[in-house]
């Protein structure tokens, strides 16, 4: 072939229609032809790609976009600048990871990469990006945030609460309430995070965590760590961020007589239906939690999801140990490694020691956190004795190295509580 088969207006359609910017810049590179109509059209291209990229909720993804870019902006531009297109490329991947874990945990269990519908998507979208300039204009990135804001009970609302009140009633009812359950699902990722580490729920960080916005509490999530986490020390003092968006949302919703609703109508105010919503234990049989009404659905167990459960065990695997077992001294390493071991890992081993009594549950099997926790707690005691029989020297008790003067870490090492079985 002489050359390129298309001419430079055939090659611009087709790259408007792909997805991301990374892979038009990828496709660019692809041939000289494919370069020189990127560098003519460059400015046209990004912006309908980025449009792509962002997806339903480009109005909002585009108004926050402009004011990271320029935080005195004072009216939207009509064209967007080349840190413009950055920064909504960056949001959107950030958008796009927090919905896939939203569908994940809400949505559709058995499936990890977002199954929600394109209404769905575009009321999670939207939600999110309207928390995220909240958070931008009067949170983490606004300027000197500590001196604006420092809501105290029994005093008139701050000048930055006020101004989050005046963002909120832009919105309709219907969006506040898709808002709030977003906000409810960003608080719950922060929850997580604290509960892998081990600690308890801080209702202070907690209830401060949207003041940081989401892309700090997706990477606290993706990091199991609160070192993204902007304000601990101060939201451990209980000082200043309480009822970050909360408290604005709340007076805005009871304003309009919209503060209560239903557990029901809560899910439904992004989502329209839940895969598996009826699905039962597959061991009780029961379609309900142990909270009346909420269903079972999304909250059903099995290999595939198993290592959700560090952020959601850890406190309560504790309170699992049998009998005196957990004040035994001598047996501290049990608790240490209850503390440190992957919770994925540990229903594996837990499952290769079960007992009689579970021989027939499978790891492909669904079943609610009850059954699941009295199966930790009946199984616990033989797994921790068949972990300790691993790593039997075949001298066993008769091992002269355990004794030998370079035998101390062979000793510390390696389990001789057992019949010599080689030699």
């Amino acid at each position: 072939m002489a050359g390129f088969p298309l001419d430079h207006d055939t090659t611009d359609r087709v790259f408007t229609f792909i997805p991301t910017l990374t892979s038009l810049l990828s496709m660019a590179r692809t041939s000289r032809s494919m370069y020189s109509t990127f560098k003519i059209r460059s400015s046209s291209l990004l912006s309908a790609v980025a449009h792509n990229d962002v997806g339903p909720a480009w109005p909002q993804a585009l108004l926050l976009a402009q004011y990271q870019s320029s935080p005195s902006l004072s009216a939207p531009n009509c064209k967007l600048t080349h840190d413009e297109i950055r920064i909504l490329s960056r949001n959107a991947k950030v958008v796009r990871d927090l919905e896939d874990i939203f569908s994940w945990r809400h949505k559709d269990r058995t499936k990890r990469v977002s199954q929600l519908s394109y209404e769905e998507s575009w009321r999670f979208h939207r939600a999110i990006y309207r928390i995220w300039l909240v958070s931008f204009i009067c949170g983490d990135q606004s300027i000197s945030p500590l001196k604006q804001y420092k809501p105290m009970r029994g005093r008139p609302p701050s000048e930055n609460q006020l101004k989050q009140e005046e963002i909120l009633r832009i919105f309709s009812s219907s969006e506040l309430l898709q808002l709030r359950r977003a906000a409810v699902f960003l608080q719950s990722l922060l929850g997580w995070v604290l509960g892998a580490q081990g600690k308890l729920c801080s209702t202070s960080i907690v209830d401060s965590c949207l003041f940081a916005g989401p892309s700090v509490i997706l990477k606290c999530h993706k990091d199991i760590s609160m070192n993204a986490f902007p304000f601990e020390q101060l939201a451990k003092e209980d000082v200043p961020f309480r009822g970050f968006i909360w408290q604005p949302l709340k007076n805005v919703l009871e304003d309009r007589g919209e503060a209560r609703q239903s557990s029901k109508a809560f899910e439904k105010t992004i989502l329209d239906d839940v895969v598996g919503t009826n699905d039962k234990c597959e061991h009780c049989h029961s379609v309900n939690q142990a909270v009346v009404g909420i269903k079972q659905g999304v909250n059903l167990w099995n290999e595939t999801n198993w290592d959700y459960l560090q952020g959601k065990l850890i406190l309560d695997i504790h309170f699992r140990i049998p009998g005196n077992l957990s004040r035994n001294e001598t047996e501290s390493a049990l608790r240490e490694t209850l503390v440190n071991i992957d919770r994925s890992t540990l229903l594996h081993e837990i499952f290769a020691s079960r007992r009689a009594k579970y021989h027939s549950w499978t790891k492909k099997q669904w079943v609610c956190f009850d059954c699941l926790a009295l199966f930790i707690e009946a199984t616990l005691p033989f797994w921790w004795l068949d972990r300790k029989m691993k790593g039997r020297v075949g001298g066993g008790f008769d091992c002269a190295r355990q004794v030998s003067r370079d035998g101390w870490n062979h000793a510390q090492d390696y389990n001789h509580l057992c019949v010599p079985w080689q030699k």
